[in-house]
């Protein structure tokens, strides 16, 4: 079972970072991003150590689609201090997909999502500096 558990945390977290950098490289134009977009996370999260963040922070426009890189379960959906609106799916074993920073939220608790469905609007909620998502991937052992 533990094996089973890793092996759906690495597919989900390789499909997490490949389909959203496929969609933010596709969705927006590396000129449009703010001076120091890819610096300024890190000089952040070095400041506030409290805040930090075990994810992938894609930049987007505000009001992008947000796409579920894995089937489950909806966990939670509300506002979280410092993450704003988030999403967060269950996947099963432990295994859960987090997103942050969101404009607007598409699903709720209890609801199944499928692969790629529709769950969110990228926004700037929480502490984000400008409109991006925050796409994590964890594996707890207590869910």
């Amino acid at each position: 079972m533990m094996i089973e558990t890793l092996q759906i945390l690495r597919n989900t977290a390789a499909a997490a970072g490949s389909f959203l950098a496929m969609l933010a490289m596709a969705s927006y134009p590396a000129a449009a991003a703010p001076h120091n977009a890819w610096q300024a996370p890190i000089a952040w999260q070095a400041a506030r150590p409290e805040v930090q963040q075990a994810g992938f922070n894609l930049h987007g426009l505000d009001g992008l689609p947000v796409y579920a890189v894995s089937p489950g379960l909806v966990l939670f959906t509300g506002y979280k201090e410092g993450l704003g609106q988030i999403v967060d799916i269950g996947q099963g074993n432990g295994v859960s997909t987090r997103y942050a920073h969101l404009d607007r939220l598409l699903v709720h608790p209890g609801q199944t999502v499928a692969l790629h469905q529709k769950i969110g609007l990228v926004g700037d909620t929480g502490w984000a500096l400008w409109p991006h998502l925050l796409s994590e991937a964890s594996l707890s052992a207590t869910r």
